[in-house]
């Protein structure tokens, strides 16, 4: 069945852009996503926005926190009549992004995705979920109202949930459920709780 023209909700989908400053979105930043959310968009992400004391794929990734340029960031996208949005996430200790597509030490990479769940205890698993809380508070209060958790392509919480890689799949994907419940449960304004997820112990 398809969907009519007023059923549609466009989506400007998460992206790193790199415009960071101490940690913290510059005004390049706010502006890029200003002049993107116009024209009948429905809802803008800022994407890959790092959870407290986690750590970014790169050295150009924003740590959401109390700071007002949070605020300002939210503020210029619903100013243009669009629905603020983020992603979250963190990376793990030592992790670089891949810069191809191919990866020429393909073949190391999944023992390597074993090793870090395997090293956590699981309570250092819920210390992560704490952090993801964390985040997803200081980015509500911000002003975002599409919280988004970015759980692939070897980030953190994908090798936690998936159960391949995780001695503690099943603990981190019930943490998952919980967070998507509460957070949809914050005054029943989050309009979505999106999981970007491989196949996990969540299917």
């Amino acid at each position: 069945m398809s969907l009519g023209a007023k059923s549609r909700k466009l989506f400007f989908l998460a992206v790193n852009t790199g415009f960071v400053e101490r940690g913290l979105p510059d005004r390049r930043c706010r502006d890029f996503y200003a002049e993107r959310s116009r024209s009948g968009l429905y809802c803008a992400i800022v994407g890959n926005v790092v959870i407290p004391g986690g750590v970014g794929s790169n050295d150009a990734c924003a740590e959401i926190s109390s700071s007002d340029a949070w605020r300002q960031l939210a503020e210029g996208i619903s100013e243009q009549g669009t629905l603020p949005g983020i992603q979250l996430t963190t990376a793990w200790r030592g992790y670089r992004g891949m810069k191809r597509f191919i990866s020429v030490a393909g073949a190391h990479v999944p023992q390597e995705y074993r090793q870090v769940p395997a090293s956590m205890s699981p309570l250092d698993v819920k210390t992560t979920f704490d952090a993801l809380y964390r985040g997803s508070e200081l980015a509500f209060q911000a002003g975002f109202r599409h919280l988004q958790l970015h759980a692939a392509h070897g980030y953190l919480f994908s090798l936690l949930v998936d159960r391949r890689l995780s001695p503690h799949s099943d603990l981190a994907a019930d943490l998952v459920r919980r967070w998507v419940h509460d957070v949809a449960s914050w005054g029943g304004r989050v309009i979505a709780a999106f999981l970007a997820l491989d196949r996990t112990s969540l299917n």
